[in-house]
């Protein structure tokens, strides 16, 4: 089987190098507080603007559906639900 002129089982240097992606595990939500919390701390912290940080919580909530889950403390949340909050924190 070949993808993109490479066969995967190869794994051929040149191969790898396209599809690489490398991904970390530092969570951005405070464990103990609400998602909602984090979001407002990080506003403060980068010194966003309300009316911009407003704009993309409504944005975002209506992409994720988040405005529901944002208010219950982190550990509550399954780990669908932190993810969303993890991609929402990080879009800031």
């Amino acid at each position: 089987m070949s993808v993109a002129g490479h066969e995967p089982r190869l794994r051929e240097h040149r191969f790898l190098k396209r599809i690489t992606l490398v991904m970390g595990q530092k969570q951005q939500l405070i464990w103990d507080l609400p998602p909602v919390d984090t979001f407002s701390q990080n506003r403060a912290i980068y010194d966003i603007p309300r009316a911009a940080f407003e704009s993309t919580w409504k944005e975002l909530d209506e992409l994720l559906h988040i405005r529901a889950i944002a208010e219950k403390p982190t550990h509550q949340l399954s780990l669908g639900e932190r993810m969303k909050c993890e991609l929402s924190v990080a879009g800031r």
